[in-house]
């Protein structure tokens, strides 16, 4: 689904999936329908964001060093 934003394309496909309010108009669903939702909220993690010498330390990496001369 493509379109500019704010016309409603999330609010349509968060209808589908029973996650919104349909305030008019009816939705026909097919028996048997199965349908998945992703969408783009991501919940809050405490100690989040990292800096970038934090996640250097948890992914056990390296930062690199480049030395000119």
């Amino acid at each position: 689904m493509t379109g500019a934003n704010g016309v409603g394309k999330t609010t349509v496909l968060s209808a589908l999936a029973g996650k919104a309010r349909v305030f008019s108009g009816t939705l026909a669903l097919r028996p048997g329908l199965q349908l998945a939702l992703q969408t783009q909220d991501v919940p809050p993690v405490d100690g989040l964001p990292l800096s970038g010498r934090e996640l250097l330390a948890l992914t056990a990496a390296s930062p690199m060093v480049c030395r000119h001369g």
